[in-house]
């Protein structure tokens, strides 16, 4: 139970974004409303990501270095949920995508649908990407073998990187697919950030582009 229970807490985002979307889908499909199931489905991840996006925010914001080593498993989901996500983040793009755009070519509230489309690939790009900064986190901060921390990360100045620093190298990865300031200098991480890299080309050349593209077939 005392495991358990330990689990529940260190995972706080992933099990409070759990919740809310099953509330979100459970409450949705009980009322007497005319959207669609898949509709409701897209509306109750939007939930879930963004209450998970909003507990790491809280859980992160101030820390320290020190915090981090402290608690570095607690910010870290672990590298399958990271790959489960990051799927799921890009089948929720391309989901809304084709059913809110095939929905607002065949109805009048066009920019509803559209609204729509860019709230969830909005909400499953950064929920896809702040997961991969908090397994950089626990990657670097978790404890090595002959002692201290893994590191893996050479980052650029003297200070102790915090999670902001993470953040900004998902985020980096994210926009354009590759690293930038910060070097690689660890093998279990290079891996990580290969996934990463290759993930984050698909969702921005496949997601973002057909959203672009079909938005502008819609409007023009």
């Amino acid at each position: 139970m005392g495991d358990t229970l330990r689990a529940v807490i260190r995972h706080t985002p992933l099990m409070l974004g759990l919740v809310v979307g099953i509330v979100t889908g459970v409450i949705l499909a009980l009322a007497d409303t005319d959207v669609s199931p898949l509709n409701q489905a897209l509306i109750a991840w939007d939930a879930a990501a963004f209450v998970y996006l909003l507990t790491v925010l809280v859980q992160t914001h101030g820390i320290n270095a020190q915090t981090i080593i402290d608690h570095a498993a607690d910010v870290d989901d672990g590298r399958y949920f990271v790959l489960f996500v990051s799927l799921a983040g890009v089948i929720a793009s391309l989901t809304a995508i084709v059913v809110e755009l095939q929905s607002a070519a065949a109805g009048d509230d066009r920019g509803l649908h559209v609204g729509f489309v860019f709230l969830t690939v909005a909400i499953s790009w950064l929920f896809v990407h702040t997961s991969f900064a908090k397994h950089y986190a626990h990657e670097y901060f978790g404890p090595a073998d002959e002692g201290g921390i893994r590191k893996g990360l050479i980052f650029p100045g003297d200070e102790a990187p915090d999670f902001g620093d993470f953040f900004h190298f998902a985020l980096v990865i994210g926009v354009a697919a590759q690293t930038a300031d910060i070097q690689i200098a660890a093998k279990p991480i290079r891996r990580v950030v290969t996934l990463h890299g290759v993930l984050a080309f698909v969702f921005n050349t496949v997601v973002l582009a057909l959203t672009l593209s079909l938005v502008g077939d819609l409007f023009g």
